[in-house]
């Protein structure tokens, strides 16, 4: 009996300090990144799903469903902040809880930890930086660094919060699309929660020495919701891409889709207050009436149920679908 008493103030402390978690609900400071801290139902059922609390300089700075089968994340949860410049790591990090439990919390540069602990392979459930070296895809932030002051901006560059995307997605439709959400968020919400994810595809993987190391995506996608000074959500919408160079930001949408997360062959939804960020289920049959039955169904109808809120979109010139705020399904 004495031992078991001397064992629990030891198990409660590597509790406590877990970055790797059952459930998101019990790490109050992790729960924090998801809109009334209530988490997606969308993926949880993903095989080896891990929840990470992602924590860099002793403290957790957003949220992340990382599936180790594939080594990719199903999506990352954070709010919004300006940012202040800087941060911008020339390391990776990896999350030493996803090769053993029992090492120290908080991420760690993935370099340093294989000197570390010589002899152990940190790679069985997770990315590193040698699966992404000349394999032709970037290292896509989910949660990217430009939506985050330091040392939040620091902690997005870890291997958990990145999927393999296409470079000229990653460096062009992308980053504007990032970068419109930026001006968004600071315009017109007090605060802003989003979620970040990839679509996994079935038979498309980095490969390395014969091995399939990391999935390659088929789709990005993310979902936002603001809301005012007293927590009401005010605006919502999502957005997803195709993962592949075709999508490629047309000159002539910019003045048209300005503050509306436009991409080309991207789905946008927005809708006015009491149907934004609304925790109503849409079944099949309100799916049907609330978007149109076409391509991006599929992706479109993760995002919508994971924040719950209804979308609607119509054909738009272009290739990009965008329904006007004005008009209703």
């Amino acid at each position: 009996m004495r031992s078991v008493v001397a064992w629990c103030p030891l198990l409660f402390l590597l509790a406590a300090r877990a970055d790797v978690v059952e459930r998101f609900e019990d790490q109050p400071e992790c729960l924090k990144h998801f809109y009334e801290e209530k988490v997606p139902e969308w993926g949880s059922s993903t095989p080896g799903a891990a929840r990470l609390c992602q924590r860099f300089d002793n403290r957790f700075h957003f949220a992340t469903l990382f599936d180790t089968n594939r080594r990719i994340a199903v999506y990352s949860a954070y709010f919004f902040q300006p940012s202040n410049g800087g941060g911008r790591e020339k390391r990776w990090f990896v999350e030493p809880q996803l090769v053993n439990m029992s090492w120290p919390a908080g991420m760690k540069d993935g370099y340093w930890l294989g000197k570390d602990h010589p002899g152990v392979y940190l790679g069985e459930r997770q990315a590193l930086n040698e699966d992404y070296t000349h394999s032709g895809f970037d290292r896509g932030h989910l949660n990217p660094n430009g939506h985050h002051p330091v040392p939040s901006r620091n902690a997005t560059f870890t291997l958990t919060n990145v999927v393999p995307q296409n470079p000229k997605l990653n460096q062009n439709a992308w980053r504007i699309h990032e970068s419109e959400m930026t001006e968004l968020f600071r315009d017109r919400c007090s605060k802003a929660f989003v979620l970040v994810g990839a679509v996994p595809s079935s038979d498309r993987w980095i490969v390395k020495n014969n091995v399939r190391r990391v999935n390659i995506p088929d789709y990005i996608w993310n979902a936002y919701c603001c809301v005012d000074n007293n927590g009401r959500p005010i605006q919502s919408g999502a957005g997803a891409a195709r993962n592949t160079e075709q999508n490629w930001r047309s000159r002539e949408l910019e003045a048209a889709t300005r503050h509306s997360c436009s991409l080309r062959h991207v789905y946008i939804a927005e809708e006015q207050t009491k149907h934004l960020c609304s925790h109503a289920m849409f079944e099949a049959p309100a799916w049907r009436r609330c978007v149109k039955l076409t391509f991006f169904k599929n992706v479109l109808y993760f995002i919508t149920r994971s924040l719950r809120f209804c979308t609607s979109v119509v054909p738009n010139r272009g290739g990009t679908e965008v329904f006007p705020r004005n008009q209703r399904v």
